[in-house]
């Protein structure tokens, strides 16, 4: 377990970065199959999904409380792109970055973070 939660921690302080699957088995001294397996048994996702969830909760809160232009936001929290960060805002919550400011910014209080994601509380200081 220890070693998932190191491998989890180094994704999440490491978002902004091009921070792999295989970056996290190598963090947890696994093999990178073992890992997906093991990783996904206990924490309930997969380490590519558990990467983008955190790198998505961040934006969410980057985008409520900065006035940081979205592409700057999408390059912060680890995107290739504004369009696969747009992409992959729309599936999780079934709207596009820009409209997600203007209903929920700049109002920090008014965001809800994701229940699963064992590592809220770091990005409360954002």
């Amino acid at each position: 377990m220890n070693r998932l939660l190191r491998a989890a921690t180094y994704a999440v302080t490491r978002a902004a970065e091009p921070v792999t699957v295989a970056d996290m088995a190598q963090e947890a001294g696994l093999s990178h199959s073992h890992f997906i397996r093991r990783f996904k048994r206990v924490m309930g996702v997969t380490p590519a999904k558990y990467l983008t969830e955190a790198r998505l909760q961040k934006a969410q809160l980057m985008l409520v409380k900065s006035t940081l232009p979205i592409t700057q936001i999408a390059m912060e929290c680890g995107f290739s792109s504004q369009s696969s960060f747009t992409t992959a805002f729309r599936a999780a919550f079934d709207m596009t970055p820009a409209r997600y400011r203007r209903e929920y910014g700049p109002d920090p209080d008014s965001i809800t973070l994701c229940e699963t994601c064992p590592f809220r509380g770091m990005f409360q200081g954002l």
